[in-house]
Protein backbone atom coordinates (compact mmCIF):
# COMPACT_ATOMS: atom_id res chain seq x y z
CA UNK A 1 0.00 0.00 0.00
CA UNK A 2 1.36 3.55 -0.89
CA UNK A 3 2.97 5.36 2.13
CA UNK A 4 1.28 8.26 1.00
CA UNK A 5 -2.24 6.87 2.16
CA UNK A 6 -0.57 7.33 5.99
CA UNK A 7 0.19 11.20 5.36
CA UNK A 8 -3.29 11.58 3.59
CA UNK A 9 -4.93 10.49 6.60
CA UNK A 10 -2.82 12.74 8.97
CA UNK A 11 -3.96 15.53 7.06
CA UNK A 12 -7.17 15.00 5.44
CA UNK A 13 -7.50 19.16 3.91
CA UNK A 14 -5.81 18.06 0.73
CA UNK A 15 -8.26 15.57 -0.19
CA UNK A 16 -11.56 17.00 1.47
CA UNK A 17 -10.74 20.85 -0.37
CA UNK A 18 -11.35 18.83 -3.94
CA UNK A 19 -13.63 16.41 -3.08
CA UNK A 20 -15.99 18.87 -1.89
CA UNK A 21 -15.60 21.23 -4.27
CA UNK A 22 -16.57 18.70 -7.34
CA UNK A 23 -17.98 15.54 -5.90
CA UNK A 24 -21.40 14.64 -7.50
CA UNK A 25 -20.73 17.72 -9.94
CA UNK A 26 -19.11 16.43 -13.00
CA UNK A 27 -17.58 12.94 -14.15
CA UNK A 28 -13.88 12.59 -14.18
CA UNK A 29 -12.18 13.00 -17.23
CA UNK A 30 -12.75 9.90 -19.65
CA UNK A 31 -14.16 6.72 -18.41
CA UNK A 32 -12.65 5.20 -15.63
CA UNK A 33 -10.87 1.69 -15.66
CA UNK A 34 -13.10 0.47 -12.82
CA UNK A 35 -16.54 -0.79 -13.17
CA UNK A 36 -18.29 0.96 -10.26
CA UNK A 37 -20.60 -1.18 -8.10
CA UNK A 38 -22.86 -0.64 -5.80
CA UNK A 39 -23.72 -3.06 -3.45
CA UNK A 40 -26.66 -1.43 -1.61
CA UNK A 41 -28.96 0.79 -3.30
CA UNK A 42 -32.49 2.04 -2.68
CA UNK A 43 -33.34 3.34 -5.86
CA UNK A 44 -36.42 1.45 -6.11
CA UNK A 45 -37.89 3.39 -3.35
CA UNK A 46 -36.57 6.47 -4.89
CA UNK A 47 -38.76 6.22 -8.00
CA UNK A 48 -41.36 4.13 -6.75
CA UNK A 49 -44.82 5.71 -7.69
CA UNK A 50 -46.43 6.26 -3.62
CA UNK A 51 -49.74 6.74 -4.84
CA UNK A 52 -51.31 3.81 -3.76
CA UNK A 53 -54.21 2.11 -5.16
CA UNK A 54 -53.12 2.28 -9.01
CA UNK A 55 -51.12 -0.06 -11.61
CA UNK A 56 -47.46 1.35 -11.05
CA UNK A 57 -44.19 1.02 -13.13
CA UNK A 58 -41.10 1.76 -12.01
CA UNK A 59 -39.19 4.25 -14.86
CA UNK A 60 -36.41 1.41 -15.58
CA UNK A 61 -35.26 3.48 -18.11
CA UNK A 62 -34.21 6.43 -15.74
CA UNK A 63 -32.74 4.77 -13.53
CA UNK A 64 -30.82 2.53 -16.43
CA UNK A 65 -29.72 6.56 -17.42
CA UNK A 66 -28.51 7.34 -14.04
CA UNK A 67 -26.60 4.09 -13.51
CA UNK A 68 -24.93 5.27 -16.87
CA UNK A 69 -24.39 8.95 -16.00
CA UNK A 70 -21.79 7.30 -12.99
CA UNK A 71 -20.47 4.51 -15.08
CA UNK A 72 -21.91 2.01 -12.32
CA UNK A 73 -22.34 -1.56 -14.08
CA UNK A 74 -24.33 -2.58 -11.27
CA UNK A 75 -26.25 -2.30 -7.70
CA UNK A 76 -27.85 -4.37 -5.35
CA UNK A 77 -31.47 -3.35 -5.44
CA UNK A 78 -33.43 -3.73 -2.65
CA UNK A 79 -37.26 -4.83 -3.64
CA UNK A 80 -38.51 -5.70 0.13
CA UNK A 81 -38.55 -7.10 3.97
CA UNK A 82 -38.50 -5.09 6.60
CA UNK A 83 -39.58 -1.36 4.95
CA UNK A 84 -37.86 -1.32 1.99
CA UNK A 85 -40.81 -1.02 -0.36
CA UNK A 86 -43.34 1.61 -1.80
CA UNK A 87 -46.16 1.07 -0.30
CA UNK A 88 -45.98 3.02 3.53
CA UNK A 89 -48.47 1.05 5.71
CA UNK A 90 -48.56 -2.13 3.98
CA UNK A 91 -50.46 -4.87 4.79
CA UNK A 92 -47.19 -6.77 5.84
CA UNK A 93 -44.19 -6.88 4.93
CA UNK A 94 -44.53 -9.78 2.71
CA UNK A 95 -47.39 -7.88 0.65
CA UNK A 96 -45.12 -5.04 0.58
CA UNK A 97 -42.55 -7.08 -1.16
CA UNK A 98 -44.73 -8.53 -3.75
CA UNK A 99 -46.24 -5.14 -4.48
CA UNK A 100 -42.66 -3.81 -5.07
CA UNK A 101 -41.50 -6.43 -7.21
CA UNK A 102 -44.32 -5.88 -8.82
CA UNK A 103 -44.05 -2.54 -9.47
CA UNK A 104 -40.59 -3.73 -10.94
CA UNK A 105 -41.32 -6.02 -13.48
CA UNK A 106 -43.88 -3.83 -15.03
CA UNK A 107 -41.22 -1.81 -15.16
CA UNK A 108 -38.64 -3.94 -16.74
CA UNK A 109 -41.61 -5.04 -19.30
CA UNK A 110 -42.01 -1.08 -20.34
CA UNK A 111 -38.55 0.17 -20.81
CA UNK A 112 -36.87 0.30 -23.81
CA UNK A 113 -33.43 -0.73 -22.62
CA UNK A 114 -34.38 -2.74 -19.67
CA UNK A 115 -31.91 -3.41 -16.67
CA UNK A 116 -29.76 -6.76 -16.60
CA UNK A 117 -31.15 -8.47 -13.59
CA UNK A 118 -28.33 -10.49 -12.48
CA UNK A 119 -29.36 -14.21 -11.64
CA UNK A 120 -26.65 -16.34 -12.26
CA UNK A 121 -22.81 -15.85 -11.91
CA UNK A 122 -22.37 -15.86 -15.67
CA UNK A 123 -24.99 -12.54 -15.55
CA UNK A 124 -22.51 -10.90 -13.44
CA UNK A 125 -19.54 -11.01 -16.12
CA UNK A 126 -22.11 -9.48 -18.51
CA UNK A 127 -22.64 -6.15 -17.01
CA UNK A 128 -20.98 -3.02 -18.44
CA UNK A 129 -21.27 0.41 -17.83
CA UNK A 130 -23.49 0.92 -21.34
CA UNK A 131 -25.78 -2.60 -19.82
CA UNK A 132 -26.05 -2.07 -16.23
CA UNK A 133 -27.62 -4.67 -13.98
CA UNK A 134 -29.44 -5.27 -11.14
CA UNK A 135 -29.05 -7.88 -8.36
CA UNK A 136 -32.61 -8.16 -6.27
CA UNK A 137 -32.11 -8.13 -2.81
CA UNK A 138 -34.64 -7.97 0.49
CA UNK A 139 -34.19 -6.46 3.86
CA UNK A 140 -34.34 -9.28 6.42
CA UNK A 141 -35.94 -12.17 6.50
CA UNK A 142 -38.93 -11.55 8.53
CA UNK A 143 -41.07 -11.51 5.76
CA UNK A 144 -40.54 -15.32 5.76
CA UNK A 145 -42.53 -15.66 8.44
CA UNK A 146 -45.16 -13.77 7.70
CA UNK A 147 -47.06 -14.98 4.13
CA UNK A 148 -50.10 -16.85 3.91
CA UNK A 149 -47.55 -20.03 2.84
CA UNK A 150 -46.86 -19.92 6.46
CA UNK A 151 -43.78 -21.92 5.22
CA UNK A 152 -40.36 -19.79 5.21
CA UNK A 153 -38.57 -22.35 2.61
CA UNK A 154 -41.32 -22.24 0.28
CA UNK A 155 -41.91 -18.12 0.46
CA UNK A 156 -37.65 -17.99 -0.21
CA UNK A 157 -37.98 -20.48 -2.88
CA UNK A 158 -40.97 -18.23 -4.28
CA UNK A 159 -38.66 -14.78 -4.46
CA UNK A 160 -36.04 -17.08 -6.19
CA UNK A 161 -38.46 -17.48 -8.74
CA UNK A 162 -38.98 -13.48 -8.90
CA UNK A 163 -35.54 -12.73 -9.46
CA UNK A 164 -34.14 -12.37 -5.74
CA UNK A 165 -30.62 -13.05 -5.22
CA UNK A 166 -29.67 -11.50 -2.03
CA UNK A 167 -31.26 -11.73 1.80
CA UNK A 168 -29.96 -9.09 4.13
CA UNK A 169 -30.22 -10.93 7.98
CA UNK A 170 -31.74 -8.06 9.65
CA UNK A 171 -32.29 -8.81 13.47
CA UNK A 172 -33.65 -5.06 14.67
CA UNK A 173 -37.22 -6.08 14.12
CA UNK A 174 -39.11 -9.06 15.93
CA UNK A 175 -37.79 -12.30 13.61
CA UNK A 176 -38.01 -16.29 14.07
CA UNK A 177 -34.93 -16.65 12.21
CA UNK A 178 -33.42 -15.59 15.48
CA UNK A 179 -33.66 -17.29 19.11
CA UNK A 180 -34.01 -14.18 21.23
CA UNK A 181 -38.03 -12.95 20.96
CA UNK A 182 -38.57 -13.75 24.83
CA UNK A 183 -35.91 -12.23 25.68
CA UNK A 184 -34.85 -9.28 23.87
CA UNK A 185 -31.53 -8.66 25.86
CA UNK A 186 -30.42 -11.40 25.15
CA UNK A 187 -27.48 -12.16 22.63
CA UNK A 188 -29.46 -12.98 19.19
CA UNK A 189 -28.47 -16.46 18.27
CA UNK A 190 -29.39 -18.30 14.94
CA UNK A 191 -32.80 -20.09 15.95
CA UNK A 192 -33.68 -23.75 14.25
CA UNK A 193 -36.00 -22.25 11.13
CA UNK A 194 -32.86 -19.04 11.06
CA UNK A 195 -30.57 -22.26 10.63
CA UNK A 196 -32.17 -23.80 7.81
CA UNK A 197 -33.11 -20.70 6.07
CA UNK A 198 -29.07 -20.06 6.17
CA UNK A 199 -28.72 -23.93 4.06
CA UNK A 200 -31.82 -23.40 2.16
CA UNK A 201 -30.21 -19.53 0.94
CA UNK A 202 -27.35 -21.72 0.22
CA UNK A 203 -28.63 -24.32 -1.86
CA UNK A 204 -30.95 -21.85 -3.93
CA UNK A 205 -27.27 -19.66 -4.50
CA UNK A 206 -28.77 -16.55 -2.58
CA UNK A 207 -25.78 -14.29 -1.49
CA UNK A 208 -25.80 -13.93 2.12
CA UNK A 209 -25.92 -10.36 3.85
CA UNK A 210 -25.08 -9.59 7.25
CA UNK A 211 -25.42 -5.73 7.18
CA UNK A 212 -27.17 -4.59 10.08
CA UNK A 213 -25.76 -7.44 12.36
CA UNK A 214 -22.45 -6.93 14.87
CA UNK A 215 -20.04 -9.21 15.76
CA UNK A 216 -21.20 -8.32 19.57
CA UNK A 217 -23.88 -11.25 19.21
CA UNK A 218 -23.05 -14.60 18.57
CA UNK A 219 -25.86 -14.96 15.43
CA UNK A 220 -22.92 -13.26 13.77
CA UNK A 221 -20.08 -15.51 13.53
CA UNK A 222 -22.77 -18.71 13.81
CA UNK A 223 -23.73 -17.23 9.86
CA UNK A 224 -20.18 -17.11 9.09
CA UNK A 225 -19.69 -20.55 10.03
CA UNK A 226 -22.70 -22.10 8.58
CA UNK A 227 -22.71 -21.00 5.37
CA UNK A 228 -21.12 -22.17 2.58
CA UNK A 229 -20.55 -18.85 0.40
CA UNK A 230 -18.79 -16.00 1.35
CA UNK A 231 -20.58 -13.68 2.93
CA UNK A 232 -21.40 -9.67 2.22
CA UNK A 233 -21.68 -6.59 4.97
CA UNK A 234 -23.45 -4.51 2.12
CA UNK A 235 -23.46 -1.43 3.70
CA UNK A 236 -21.62 -0.85 7.12
CA UNK A 237 -18.82 1.73 8.86
CA UNK A 238 -16.34 0.85 11.31
CA UNK A 239 -16.78 1.17 14.63
CA UNK A 240 -13.42 2.28 15.36
CA UNK A 241 -14.12 5.66 13.48
CA UNK A 242 -18.08 6.29 14.13
CA UNK A 243 -18.29 4.93 17.95
CA UNK A 244 -21.64 3.72 17.49
CA UNK A 245 -22.61 0.24 18.74
CA UNK A 246 -24.42 -0.49 15.12
CA UNK A 247 -21.31 -0.74 13.30
CA UNK A 248 -18.54 -3.54 13.08
CA UNK A 249 -15.69 -3.63 15.07
CA UNK A 250 -12.07 -4.63 13.95
CA UNK A 251 -12.53 -8.24 14.81
CA UNK A 252 -15.65 -8.57 12.92
CA UNK A 253 -14.51 -6.57 10.16
CA UNK A 254 -11.70 -9.13 10.10
CA UNK A 255 -13.76 -12.08 10.55
CA UNK A 256 -15.93 -11.20 7.51
CA UNK A 257 -12.53 -11.07 5.55
CA UNK A 258 -11.21 -14.28 6.93
CA UNK A 259 -14.60 -16.06 5.25
CA UNK A 260 -13.82 -14.35 1.96
CA UNK A 261 -16.24 -12.21 1.93
CA UNK A 262 -16.26 -8.10 1.53
CA UNK A 263 -17.70 -5.03 3.69
CA UNK A 264 -19.44 -2.45 1.56
CA UNK A 265 -19.11 1.46 3.39
CA UNK A 266 -21.68 3.28 3.89
CA UNK A 267 -22.20 6.50 2.79
CA UNK A 268 -24.76 7.92 5.23
CA UNK A 269 -23.60 10.67 7.49
CA UNK A 270 -24.11 8.88 10.69
CA UNK A 271 -22.17 5.29 9.77
CA UNK A 272 -19.05 7.96 8.76
CA UNK A 273 -18.52 10.01 11.97
CA UNK A 274 -19.26 10.58 15.21
CA UNK A 275 -19.61 14.06 14.53
CA UNK A 276 -22.76 14.88 14.50
CA UNK A 277 -22.56 16.74 10.83
CA UNK A 278 -22.67 15.76 7.72
CA UNK A 279 -19.82 13.77 6.76
CA UNK A 280 -17.53 14.28 3.92
CA UNK A 281 -15.80 12.26 0.98
CA UNK A 282 -12.83 12.15 3.73
CA UNK A 283 -14.90 10.46 6.27
CA UNK A 284 -15.94 8.04 3.62
CA UNK A 285 -11.98 7.40 2.59
CA UNK A 286 -11.16 7.28 6.13
CA UNK A 287 -13.78 4.15 6.26
CA UNK A 288 -11.69 2.58 3.23
CA UNK A 289 -8.32 3.07 4.60
CA UNK A 290 -9.07 1.71 7.78
CA UNK A 291 -11.13 -1.42 6.53
CA UNK A 292 -7.68 -2.14 4.36
CA UNK A 293 -5.75 -1.54 6.80
CA UNK A 294 -6.90 -4.01 8.84
CA UNK A 295 -7.98 -6.84 6.46
CA UNK A 296 -6.12 -5.64 3.17
CA UNK A 297 -7.66 -4.33 -0.23
CA UNK A 298 -9.65 -7.64 -1.43
CA UNK A 299 -12.51 -7.11 1.56
CA UNK A 300 -13.73 -3.37 0.52
CA UNK A 301 -16.45 -2.21 -1.64
CA UNK A 302 -18.93 0.52 -1.42
CA UNK A 303 -22.69 -0.10 -0.36
CA UNK A 304 -24.11 3.30 -0.54
CA UNK A 305 -27.75 2.72 0.92
CA UNK A 306 -28.60 5.43 -0.98
CA UNK A 307 -32.51 6.72 -1.13
CA UNK A 308 -33.24 10.27 -2.80
CA UNK A 309 -34.13 12.46 0.26
CA UNK A 310 -36.48 14.47 -2.43
CA UNK A 311 -38.30 11.68 -3.50
CA UNK A 312 -40.14 10.08 -0.94
CA UNK A 313 -42.66 10.87 1.47
CA UNK A 314 -40.36 10.22 4.40
CA UNK A 315 -39.27 13.85 5.96
CA UNK A 316 -35.29 13.23 5.89
CA UNK A 317 -32.78 15.97 5.80
CA UNK A 318 -30.19 16.65 2.84
CA UNK A 319 -27.32 16.14 5.11
CA UNK A 320 -28.54 12.48 5.77
CA UNK A 321 -25.79 11.03 3.44
CA UNK A 322 -22.19 12.49 2.83
CA UNK A 323 -21.45 15.53 1.02
CA UNK A 324 -22.31 15.34 -2.53
CA UNK A 325 -23.38 11.55 -2.30
CA UNK A 326 -26.11 12.32 -5.07
CA UNK A 327 -27.03 8.70 -5.94
CA UNK A 328 -25.18 6.52 -8.52
CA UNK A 329 -24.05 9.88 -10.60
CA UNK A 330 -22.01 10.60 -8.35
CA UNK A 331 -19.93 7.53 -8.26
CA UNK A 332 -17.72 7.97 -11.07
CA UNK A 333 -15.45 10.21 -9.33
CA UNK A 334 -14.77 7.56 -6.11
CA UNK A 335 -12.08 6.46 -8.63
CA UNK A 336 -10.36 10.17 -8.55
CA UNK A 337 -10.89 9.84 -4.82
CA UNK A 338 -8.89 6.61 -4.56
CA UNK A 339 -6.11 7.76 -6.09
CA UNK A 340 -5.72 10.66 -4.90
CA UNK A 341 -5.73 8.69 -1.17
CA UNK A 342 -2.60 6.50 -2.92
CA UNK A 343 -4.29 3.72 -4.27
CA UNK A 344 -2.99 1.81 -7.43
CA UNK A 345 -5.41 1.37 -10.65
CA UNK A 346 -5.86 -2.29 -9.54
CA UNK A 347 -6.56 -1.66 -5.93
CA UNK A 348 -9.28 0.93 -7.10
CA UNK A 349 -10.64 -1.52 -9.71
CA UNK A 350 -11.10 -4.32 -6.61
CA UNK A 351 -12.67 -1.17 -4.35
CA UNK A 352 -14.66 0.08 -6.66
CA UNK A 353 -16.59 -2.71 -8.16
CA UNK A 354 -14.28 -6.24 -8.09
CA UNK A 355 -14.52 -7.37 -4.85
CA UNK A 356 -18.24 -6.82 -5.01
CA UNK A 357 -18.53 -9.22 -8.06
CA UNK A 358 -16.23 -12.04 -7.06
CA UNK A 359 -18.78 -12.51 -3.76
CA UNK A 360 -21.98 -12.32 -6.07
CA UNK A 361 -20.02 -14.73 -8.56
CA UNK A 362 -18.70 -17.33 -5.48
CA UNK A 363 -22.62 -16.70 -4.09
CA UNK A 364 -24.86 -17.25 -6.99
CA UNK A 365 -25.41 -20.50 -8.85
CA UNK A 366 -23.95 -20.95 -12.64
CA UNK A 367 -26.62 -21.10 -14.90
CA UNK A 368 -28.52 -24.20 -15.81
Amino acid sequence: MPSSILILRGDEAPIDAVAMRSWGTAKAPGRSNALYVDAHNHLLMSHAGWDGGQPRVLPCDEICSRLQAGDVGAVGLIVGGKRSFPQLVPKSSWWGTLDALAQFWRGQAAASRALRVIRSAEDVDRISADAPGVLLGIEGTSLLFDTPLEDPSAALHLLVRLGVRSVQWLAALPNAAFGAEANPQAPLRLSAAGRELIAESNRLGLIIDVAHLTGDDPAFQEILDLSTSPPIASHHSCRALNESPRALDDEAIRAIAGAGGVIGVHSGSAYLTASGQQASPGDFLRQICHIVDLAGVDSVAIGTDYIDTARIPIDLPESTFMDGMRGPESLGLLNTRLAEAGFGDGECRKILGENVRRVWRASLRPES
